[in-house]
């Protein structure tokens, strides 16, 4: 399961306007393909259709492994944790708990 909406951003590069697709929980038991997306570079950072830039470094988006159990919160600047409060039900599993900064980060926890 992913917890999703589409939003809309614009480019402070260009002012090109276009919607993106906000991921704020992946659990990668139901939705597999997005760890590989994540492992790729492919899922964060969006970009603009226009001209390529950047449009977010990071947004906030929990990722949820049970079968390890690993819980990876990734934070985008400036915005606070919510791993307590995504963690609720994993914390009798002795879940590894982690909280990074970059989606590159994200990416180096997953494969450890």
């Amino acid at each position: 399961m992913a917890i999703t909406e589409i939003r809309s951003v614009t480019c402070t590069a260009c002012g090109h306007k276009q919607s993106i697709l906000d991921v704020r929980q992946i659990n990668v038991q139901k939705r597999p393909e997005l760890k590989q997306k994540i492992l790729q570079g492919k899922l964060f950072p969006m970009h603009c259709h226009a001209c390529g830039v950047a449009l977010e470094k990071a947004q906030n988006c929990v990722y949820l492994d049970p079968a390890i159990p690993l819980v990876i919160e990734l934070i985008a600047p400036g915005e606070g944790s919510r791993l307590q409060e995504a963690s609720e039900g994993l914390k009798k599993t002795n879940a590894v708990m982690r909280v990074v900064r970059t989606p590159q980060e994200l990416a180096e926890k997953i494969r450890i």
